[in-house]
């Protein structure tokens, strides 16, 4: 129900990230990218790719904290990100929101 009331508005993509199907926790972006973890295998990866405009950048990052999703919150203009993630996992998130 819920997807079909948002499928005339908003593209609904079925995919997993890890073999999860929680993947709201497991990767984060906004209209010009996706950040996704490491454990994203390349079938996954490729799927995203496939299901998304050409225009979001779609990066995996290598973080400990992998639930991208619980660490990270942005939208197109600002992201804050937990003080424990990675350096440069945070600076590829600045970078994927800027254009």
């Amino acid at each position: 129900m819920f997807e079909g009331e948002l499928s005339d508005a908003i593209p609904v993509v079925h995919a997993s990230i890890g073999g999860c199907r929680i993947i709201g926790r497991m990767c984060v972006g906004n209209r010009h990218g996706l950040l996704v973890p490491n454990t994203t295998t390349d079938q996954e990866l490729q799927h995203l790719r496939n299901s998304l405009p050409d225009s979001v950048k779609i990066q995996r990052v290598e973080e400990k904290l992998s639930a991208l999703g619980n660490v990270i919150s942005c939208n197109d203009y600002v992201a804050l990100v937990h003080p424990d993630l990675d350096k440069v996992c945070a600076y590829v998130c600045v970078c994927a929101g800027g254009q």
